[in-house]
């Protein structure tokens, strides 16, 4: 039922939802003058594969209104797929075309106006995630709604559904395509993107665990098991209450006061149990003004390390915000050496990160990119340390937790036929004039505090560095 009071709101879930939040979990949008984040007229584009397809609505002059996945968009034509069948529209037909955002950052958007307690709301929710093979956020609200109602039925069948097409969707993107007959035409063959190994839901969830900032926490759940497990382990510990009203009111503290205790007792045997649903800021920070910003765009493309030459450092390049995505170019670039041993990111001098300079013009660089045949294309991505881009990395790095965690994931990262740079430089003497670097002990060029934990002194600077996690 939707009702009037200066808003519409609509309350067919058991409770009040703003009423583009209840249109888009029923698959309804709004015109795009109501829903601001829409995109109208994109510019002209194809998707490079179906998975990359977005979400679209195609407002039809006839009054018709169609929701699809746009393949494509020319001057003469919209292609979109409805359902799984590809359909051409004519311009002449067409009134205008709407790009939805990307279906987590809808997510959590409809997530926000749904209250923890409406069972109802969420398996609708759930349904709508499952609709978008968005299967870890949908087990995820499955498991809070468990929490809730132990005995509901429907969620408990829900899950069963969904755990397996999650494990049917993480098998397909490791399967080897079946052979073909000879005489059946067959594309290019494209081994690195079927082959790409990933991070797993566990692996990224525990990632994230390391990198979450206890003063802007993102959404997690810790269930009263893994407290009463934390307490039996610990109990000896200073920071584990004596009395039984003290430790009933443990049980009862939010799941970022329990994890920065399992963080000060340093019990990393937990830190897994700890289920992180949004992402740490670190890394939206990485995820928006690296990966989508540039990333993706110069350093990932099938002509560099995004192909099959990309060497020692290759990276996925067919999902912008995919959360596998996104984590596993990062754990590349964090593990990720020079042919000098040197770390691609400088966590204690991030301008002078390889990262930053290998996409800096070569004159402007500490660390110029190889002028080698396979890098014949290579175009800087910053004009200079004032380029926008590059003070949003430098923003990223600073915020990324310290002192550095090791993560405890076991992850061998591809690589290509050829090395791009089997010689590295050493790096460009800052005081040469050509170079616009600064010297390594300009005051500009040294932390200056740790975003991840606000207040702390950077180590070495009079004050206690915050401890390994």
């Amino acid at each position: 039922m939707i009702r009037s009071r200066g808003t519409h709101h609509f309350v067919g879930f058991g409770r009040t939802l703003p009423l583009g939040v209840a249109l888009a979990i029923c698959g309804l949008v709004l015109p795009a003058t109501s829903q601001g984040r829409l995109l109208v007229e994109p510019p002209p584009l194809t998707a490079p594969s179906e998975s990359d397809e977005p979400e679209c609505v195609l407002h039809l002059i006839a009054g018709r209104q169609l929701s699809a996945h746009l393949i494509s968009r020319s001057d003469s034509e919209i292609v979109v797929r409805i359902g799984s069948i590809p359909t051409s529209f004519k311009r002449s037909e067409i009134d205008r075309l709407e790009i939805l955002p990307p279906a987590i950052d809808r997510y959590h958007a409809m997530r926000e106006a749904i209250d923890d307690s409406d069972v109802p709301s969420l398996l609708v929710l759930v349904d709508w995630l499952r609709a978008r093979d968005l299967y870890s956020e949908a087990v995820a609200e499955l498991d809070h709604v468990l929490e809730i109602e132990p005995g509901n039925s429907r969620a408990r069948q829900m899950r069963v559904v969904l755990e397996q097409h999650r494990e049917m969707a993480e098998r397909s993107k490791t399967s080897t395509p079946a052979s073909v007959s000879p005489s059946t035409p067959t594309p290019s063959p494209r081994p690195i993107r079927a082959e790409f190994p990933f991070l797993t839901a566990d692996d990224i969830n525990i990632l994230k665990v390391y990198e979450i900032d206890l003063a802007r926490p993102p959404r997690m759940r810790v269930d009263r098991e893994t407290v009463e497990d934390l307490i039996k382990t610990y109990i000896q510990s200073d920071l584990i209450p004596t009395s039984k009203e003290g430790r009933d009111a443990l049980l009862r503290q939010s799941p970022d006061r329990i994890l920065d205790l399992m963080f000060r007792l340093r019990a990393r045997e937990f830190y897994s149990r700890v289920k992180v649903i949004d992402q740490p800021e670190s890394m939206k920070l990485f995820r928006d003004e690296v990966h989508a910003s540039w990333l993706i765009n110069a350093c990932a493309t099938d002509r560099c390390h995004g192909g099959s030459e990309a060497g020692r450092l290759m990276l996925y390049n067919r999902s912008r915000n995919g959360e596998a995505a996104v984590y596993t170019n990062f754990l590349i670039l964090d593990r990720a050496r020079l042919s000098n041993g040197a770390p691609l990111i400088d966590y204690d001098q991030p301008q002078r990160s390889p990262l930053l300079h290998l996409a800096l013009p070569r004159e402007r660089s500490l660390y110029p990119h190889p002028a080698t045949l396979s890098a014949k294309g290579w175009k800087p991505v910053f004009t200079s340390q004032k380029d926008r881009r590059f003070e949003e990395t430098l923003e990223w790095i600073r915020a990324m937790y310290r002192p550095r965690p090791e993560y405890p994931i076991n992850y061998t990262p591809p690589v290509g036929k050829s090395l791009i740079d089997p010689e590295v430089p050493a790096p460009r003497d800052p005081k040469t004039p050509e170079s616009s670097v600064p010297p390594a002990n300009d005051p500009e060029d040294l932390p200056t505090g740790n975003p991840a934990n606000p207040g702390a002194e950077p180590p070495g600077a009079g004050g206690t560095a915050p401890p390994p996690r």
